[in-house]
């Protein structure tokens, strides 16, 4: 279990976050919404250790302040919202997921993992590309690729569908919804899509003013007004193209 008491986060010069406490249990899909500039980023850049924080942030109860960054990154893997293109293929790429786990060289399951993860991902296809010659969407992938050799309990994704269109979108949230059931991940992820947040999350945290306005289900945020007061969103349900119902939102 992941559990976040922080009084402060911090950028240099100015404080961006007050007072965030939630917590995130194994299995289960956090999704943190905002408008642009409420410290979306912030938040998943301190729990990942890279932005400095007052208060605790705690795994299986111990601190992650107080773990080796080795340690720390055999627990928590972060996909962050600018990829870099290196030019590496990518199986390489997936491959660098491992480095934490390294001690004198490879180890003998190493291979199993990666193979594993390109399978997961569905980069069978692309692992002999170059990620610097692979679109937004397939690179997205590529790391998650990478994050699934890593393999950690947790996983931060910063905007993890950026570049994508709506069909791959949605594969890539089924993706993640089964790494939730079926492998017992925690997933926690920056998203700006209203319906994909309420659909795929089992918890929804919203930042707004600096401040962790509400931190939930997805059916008790619905029963507030802070998705119109904030996000200036009507909410109406619908059916999709599949004629299944969905809760969808508009502009008011």
């Amino acid at each position: 279990m992941l559990d976040v008491q922080i009084h402060t986060i911090s950028r240099p010069g100015r404080t961006i976050l007050n007072e965030i406490a939630f917590t995130a249990q194994p299995g289960t899909f956090t999704t943190i919404i905002g408008r642009n500039g409420c410290g979306k980023s912030t938040l998943l850049s301190a729990l990942a250790g890279i932005l400095p924080y007052t208060g605790t942030v705690m795994l299986d109860g111990q601190r992650l302040s107080e773990m080796h960054p080795r340690e720390r990154a055999q627990k928590i893997s972060f996909m962050l919202q600018m990829l870099k293109s290196p030019h590496v293929t990518v199986e390489e790429l997936v491959a660098f997921g491992r480095y934490p786990w390294r001690n004198h060289g490879k180890s003998d399951d190493e291979e199993q993992h990666i193979e594993s993860a390109i399978r997961t991902a569905g980069l069978e296809e692309l692992r002999h590309c170059f990620t610097d010659r692979i679109s937004g969407g397939e690179q997205r992938r590529a790391y998650l690729g990478m994050q699934l050799a890593q393999d950690t309990p947790v996983m931060l994704l910063d905007e993890s569908t950026a570049f994508m269109d709506a069909d791959h979108e949605g594969q890539f949230l089924k993706l993640l919804r089964g790494l939730c059931t079926e492998r017992n991940k925690t997933v926690i992820t920056v998203m700006h899509s209203m319906e994909n947040a309420v659909r795929y999350s089992d918890q929804i945290l919203v930042l707004d003013g600096g401040t962790l306005q509400f931190a939930g289900s997805p059916e008790n945020l619905l029963e507030t007004d802070l998705i119109e007061d904030i996000f200036g969103l009507i909410r109406y349900r619908a059916s999709d193209d599949d004629g299944n119902p969905k809760m969808f939102f508009s502009v008011k």
